[in-house]
């Protein structure tokens, strides 16, 4: 063992440095020696030439720990010394020394590696993790916290890889807390997520579910939005598997609002409309129901997704039919800012039958379907599509007379009378054009003949 070195010589100082010097040699060339007969025995033969392997590592390893140690206590006594007398020779030495010591540290990491790798590759897990302990607890000892995240980063795969999830999430946690230690926090979030997965497979979900939570924070800490929300997404689904339907609808909609911010649309529709059905699964039906109202107004652009997520509002309103007439009237309006005249109208008409079941005036409502069934009518005279512009206008009457608004309904016969006679004269001058074109010899009599009796047979079902 080290004793005290007290006031040590230069000749004494020297000759242990020369001692330590021939050790990092030996062990340089046993790391080097791939073919080392002790290592091959490892690999190849029986369990006590493995055993005496084993002993001959650790008492390798226990030898570079107490030249480590040696020197370090040297170091402190000539650090003492140059602070008294400023001696530059001394100085000079303690760098050598510092180096050395370094270099010997290296050679003990690389050891220990080198021990633990050899042992799990001869199937000696449990020796081989016993490896990396020891090299992690030597590095803690000495403040090198890097070199210890390796080893106890090994003992945690090791373990994760054999099944043994719960030693695993040990190991994760040692190293997650070095990485903080080191402000490092991406990796505090990978290792929160290791011991997170090996959580769920033990069944311990609620602690599962905190660990995913802790990574998506850590990952957000680093600016890395998209792994932050894929954690907050196992947080969730961990939730929902468990039927905490009120966290995961949280943890849901905590995850949509980060994608949301790396503008990728789709995963936040699927993300918010997950954290909708968790609301309303929850009780929260108003929650669910504004979720949709947000997506409805995120995708206006959208007709399509517009009007879905109105309709799956609406769908989880119908415990309150005053909600349900107000959301009808919402979508309504958004389905005409889209000019779908028909849909909308149809929506005044669903809001107008609830109101009368709730004892309320209908008359609002019928009146909204009126004035859009008539702009819907203008609209398919304008594309001469007649049969439409007179459904629309059939419409327009219906709901106006459940309106109780007779003016608006003779309003409606002469429009349709001047759409009718708009068409007529549309009508007679396409046959003008065609005669002079057959005239002229561009178009074929018999041609001209077919085509006139089949406009002469519209206007007269225009003229009925």
């Amino acid at each position: 063992m080290v004793g005290n070195y007290g006031e040590i010589t230069a000749e004494e100082y020297n000759k242990m440095l020369d001692i330590t010097d021939k050790y990092i040699q030996d062990v340089k060339g046993l790391i080097r020696d791939e073919q080392d007969l002790k290592i091959k025995a490892a690999l190849e033969t029986s369990n006590i030439e493995q055993e005496q392997l084993r002993l001959d590592y650790q008492k390798q390893l226990e030898n570079i720990d107490l030249k480590i140690q040696a020197n370090k206590d040297a170091q402190k006594e000539l650090q003492k010394s140059i602070k008294t007398t400023g001696n530059e020779a001394q100085r000079q030495q303690l760098e050598q020394d510092l180096q050395q010591t370094l270099e010997l540290e290296k050679l003990y990491n690389k050891l220990s590696l080198k021990a633990a790798e050899n042992y799990e590759k001869g199937g000696d897990r449990e020796t081989s993790i016993q490896c990396y302990e020891v090299g992690a607890e030597a590095s803690m000892k000495r403040k090198d916290y890097l070199n210890a995240l390796v080893f106890y980063g090994a003992v945690a795969q090791n373990y994760e890889r054999r099944k043994k999830y719960k030693e695993a999430v040990k190991y994760y946690h040692k190293v997650a807390k070095l990485w903080d230690l080191q402000n490092v926090p991406e990796n505090v979030a990978e290792n929160y997520g290791r011991m997170a997965l090996s959580l769920r497979t033990l069944e311990e979900y609620e602690y599962a579910s905190e660990f995913f939570i802790k990574a998506a924070e850590k990952y957000e800490e680093a600016r890395k939005m998209f792994e932050s929300s894929k954690s907050y997404q196992e947080a969730a689904s961990t939730y929902e598997s468990q039927g905490d339907m009120k966290h995961a609808a949280l943890t849901y909609e905590k995850a949509a609002e980060i994608i949301k911010l790396l503008k990728n649309n789709d995963k936040y529709e699927e993300l918010m409309e997950k954290a909708a059905e968790c609301f309303s699964e929850s009780g929260k039906v108003q929650k669910a129901v504004d979720l949709h109202l947000l997506l409805a107004d995120t995708f206006t652009d959208d007709q399509y997704r517009c009007n879905k997520h109105f309709t799956k509002a609406i769908s989880y309103a119908e415990f309150d039919p005053s909600l349900t007439v107000k959301l009808l009237k919402q979508q309504g309006d958004a389905l005409l800012q889209s000019h779908d005249y028909f849909n909308a109208a149809k929506c005044y008409v669903e809001a107008a039958e609830i109101s009368k079941q709730l004892d309320e005036s209908p008359v609002e409502f019928y009146k909204k379907a009126g004035d859009i069934s008539v702009k819907y009518a203008e609209s398919m005279i304008k594309v001469r599509n007649q049969p439409r512009a007179k459904e629309g206008f059939t419409q327009a009457t219906e709901y106006y007379e459940k309106a109780g608004m007779p003016d608006e309904i003779k309003k409606i016969k002469e429009l349709s009378k001047s759409g009718s006679s708009e068409r007529k004269s549309q009508i007679l001058k396409e046959l003008e054009r065609l005669r002079e074109d057959m005239e002229k010899g561009y178009l074929p009599s018999p041609t001209y003949n077919q085509m006139k009796e089949g406009y002469e047979q519209l206007l007269e079902r225009i003229r009925k």
